[in-house]
């Protein structure tokens, strides 16, 4: 029998979470990607959401793993942290993000999360900004709960403040 790895109960969390707001209206999802990369043995999986009314801004919830999270699950006396990495990008075509929208970020994420703002420009495509907010850890399993309060996050920042 399988014996999923941290990430793989992880990802299935984040995953109902996220589409649980879509089922119930609050968010729309709009791209999603589950993608392994056997060369390194890192595996990424990624869902983009959007308020159902206003799709200009999106946010793309990443959890991450890498060969050094496996190695550290599957062979426990070398040490390491079992786990996934856990990145949310807000990104906005055009127009620059709203002077509320930055502050309340600040707000909804707290000071412990550092938070990017980049301004991307291009001569051939539309300038986009994103805001990237990292998390600086590796997440466990028993942070579960942590990821339920991320999505709420993610569900209150889309849709309070714009």
């Amino acid at each position: 029998m399988f014996d999923p790895t941290a990430y793989e109960n992880l990802k299935v969390v984040l995953q109902g979470a996220l589409y649980e707001l879509e089922l119930l209206g609050s968010l729309k999802v709009v791209n999603r990607e589950d993608i392994v990369d056997l060369a390194s043995l890192a595996r990424r999986y990624s869902l983009t959401l959007c308020n159902p009314v206003k799709e200009d801004i999106t946010v793309t919830v990443t959890l991450s793993s890498g060969a050094k999270e496996w190695n550290a699950e599957a062979f426990p006396e070398y040490g390491g942290e079992q786990g996934a990495r856990l990145q949310v990008l807000y990104e906005s075509e055009g127009s620059p993000f709203p002077e509320t929208f930055i502050s309340g970020m600040e707000e909804w994420w707290g000071e412990r999360r550092k938070i990017e703002w980049r301004e991307v420009t291009s001569t051939l495509h539309p300038s986009f900004h994103q805001a990237i907010i990292d998390f600086n850890r590796i997440i466990t399993e028993e942070m579960v709960d942590d990821l339920e309060e991320v999505v709420l996050h993610i569900e209150n920042s889309l849709l309070k403040l714009f």
